[in-house]
């Protein structure tokens, strides 16, 4: 008789377009969030975020692309693709939503650049070289204490994905932006 021993690991793997973690044979997996600090990474008086992200599904839903919070849903902005595949920045503030600022749509699969400056009283958004600006809305209140890459604090994710996620803490011109899409 032998003593040794053989382990077998039995997970599902998933063939697409995009990498995904292993199903453990056991049923299912919580879906890949990343949530990093604000704390030095951010500047609660301005700051500019970019990211590029590509949406694969689920249409009719909205889609998380990045979130800056402070650990709520109540004061935070938010980048996302609509339901309607229009992807759109928003904030929260004392619980009140603002107007969404919204470019034009994408189309499933294809990959797009986007780019939004936040100081007070002073949004725009910019989305494969296409500028869209707003300054009515207010400023989430609050320390801010996470950023959220493909979800937000209620769970909601994004069956996509995120590259190239940047932020700055100062307030880049919309020109920059404008650039940084193209």
């Amino acid at each position: 008789t032998s003593t040794d021993a053989v382990d077998v690991d039995c997970n599902q793997f998933e063939a697409g377009a995009a990498a995904t973690t292993p199903i453990p044979a056991a049923g299912s997996r919580n879906g890949d969030l990343l949530t990093y600090t604000a704390l030095g990474n951010y500047n609660e008086a301005q700051c500019t975020m970019y990211a590029e992200a590509t949406v694969f599904g689920f249409l009719g839903i909205t889609q998380q692309i990045a979130q800056i919070d402070d650990g709520t849903n109540n004061n935070r902005f938010i980048f996302f693709v609509s339901s309607g595949m229009l992807p759109a920045f928003n904030a929260t503030a004392a619980g009140v939503g603002q107007t969404a600022i919204a470019g034009s749509a994408v189309s499933i699969g294809t990959g797009f650049k986007y780019a939004a400056e936040m100081a007070v009283s002073d949004f725009a958004l910019s989305i494969n070289g296409s500028i869209a600006t707003s300054s009515t809305i207010a400023f989430p209140s609050g320390p801010i204490q996470a950023i959220r890459v493909a979800s937000n604090v209620s769970g909601a994710s994004l069956c996509g994905t995120v590259k190239n996620l940047q932020i700055w803490k100062r307030r880049l011109p919309n020109a920059v932006l404008q650039t940084l899409t193209t």
